[in-house]
């Protein structure tokens, strides 16, 4: 029998706004900005035993929200160290993040 291909994909939820939007139904708070830095923690954490336990390569990565732009140049560099040191990316691995609004 063959073994099928696996495919892994890694989405990160970015639950802080700048303001909530009428029609939006996601997990997403606004104004939170004090929990950024304990979610950023925590986040790093869960990628670190998530990924531990795999040893696929990641074929993409989605962040979205949230608005995940709402998150300093500090956090994204602690997320994206914690995937690099915890996982295998492809090397086409394809990283797309929700930007809007």
């Amino acid at each position: 029998m063959k073994m099928r291909e696996i495919n892994m994909i890694l989405y990160i939820h970015i639950p802080f706004c700048k303001s909530k939007c009428g029609y939006c139904a996601f997990n997403s708070y606004e104004n939170k900005h004090g929990l950024k830095e304990e979610y950023t923690q925590a986040l790093c954490l869960d990628l670190k035993h998530a990924l531990s336990q795999t040893d696929e390569p990641i074929e993409s990565i989605f962040i979205g929200g949230g608005t995940p732009n709402t998150l300093s140049v500090e956090s994204f560099e602690r997320i994206f160290e914690s995937i690099y040191h915890n996982a295998r990316l492809s090397l086409d691995c394809e990283i797309t993040t929700e930007a809007n609004p």
